[in-house]
C-alpha cells in the first residue's frame, strides 16, 4: 500500500483538534491528533461514518468568512488588472501619438462640434 498525504486546512485542524480535545485525547495538557488516531486505530475509539452536527456547523462558520474573504480579494485583483489594462492601454495610445480616450470628444464638445449628450453639432 503507498503512503499519501493529506492535505488539511486550517479549519480541518481545528476540528480535529476539537475532537480530540472532546475525546479526552491529550499529550502534556494539550489535545493531540497523534492520540486521537492511536486511540482510534488500536481500538479504543470507535468512529461514526456520519460527521456530527455540531461539526457541521462549525465548518460551515468557520469557512463562510473565508470564502468572503476570498471573493473580496477575487474582485479587487480584477478591478486592478483592468485599471492595469487600462493604463497600458493609455500608454500604448501616447505612445503611438493618439489622445487619450475621451480626449477628443471632451475637444469636440469645448469647441461647440459636439452637444452635451455627444452628438456632433454644426458649429455655424
Amino acid at each position: 500500500m503507498k503512503r499519501q498525504s493529506l492535505k488539511l486546512d486550517d479549519i480541518d485542524w481545528q476540528v480535529l483538534l476539537g475532537i480530540a480535545a472532546g475525546c479526552g485525547c491529550e499529550y502534556r495538557g494539550t489535545p493531540s491528533w497523534r492520540r486521537l488516531f492511536d486511540d482510534i486505530a488500536s481500538g479504543k475509539l470507535s468512529v461514526v461514518n456520519r460527521p456530527d452536527k455540531r461539526v457541521r456547523d462549525f465548518q460551515a462558520k468557520r469557512r463562510q468568512p473565508m470564502i468572503e474573504q476570498r471573493q473580496k480579494q477575487q474582485a479587487a485583483n480584477w478591478q486592478a488588472r483592468g485599471e492595469r489594462d487600462r493604463l497600458r492601454q493609455e500608454q500604448k495610445r501616447r505612445a503611438a501619438g493618439i489622445p487619450p480616450r475621451g480626449a477628443q470628444e471632451a475637444l469636440d464638445e469645448a469647441m461647440g462640434y459636439r452637444d452635451a449628450s455627444g452628438r456632433l453639432t454644426d458649429p455655424g
